[in-house]
């Protein structure tokens, strides 16, 4: 036998499937761009959904930008009030950003199943905006892995 690994901890299927920006000096969080799996919506159990739901509150909550894909159609799919006729579409993104009035925009695009990814902006509020090209970032992450596209 060459090595041996054994061992009891906690685990948790939930996995994390996000980025997160801060400012130049690496010291405050600016934007948290979150990509959803089955687990965030609740496909194996509920409390996935509510453990996804209570932490999306509280950035939600918080002075920072936030986006949002979803491209898994298991699970619950959550959006804002304001992005409801999204609701329907094989694959949502969705941006929010606090304004000085206390409240947020909130900003949504849409694609049908088999269609190009859109490419879409990212307010970052006092820090900017970046564009997110979700077709290009996929194809990248595909041929890197190996992967075949089809479209």
């Amino acid at each position: 036998m060459v090595a041996h690994a054994a061992g009891v901890e906690d685990w948790s299927r939930e996995t994390r499937h996000f980025l997160v920006l801060h400012d130049l000096n690496g010291e405050r969080v600016v934007a948290i761009l979150e990509i959803l799996s089955p687990t965030n919506k609740g496909f194996y159990a509920h409390a996935d959904f509510e453990a996804f739901r209570d932490r999306r509150l509280r950035l939600l909550s918080s002075p920072i930008s936030y986006m949002e894909i979803d491209a898994v159609p298991a699970g619950t799919r959550w959006l804002p009030r304001t992005l409801l006729a999204l609701d329907k579409h094989a694959g949502v993104v969705w941006a929010s950003v606090p304004c000085p009035s206390g409240e947020r925009r909130f900003e949504g695009w849409a694609w049908a199943a088999g269609g190009p990814l859109p490419r879409v902006p990212w307010d970052l509020g006092a820090y900017g905006s970046v564009a997110v090209d979700l077709e290009g970032t996929f194809s990248e992450a595909a041929a890197t892995a190996g992967l075949a596209v089809t479209g």
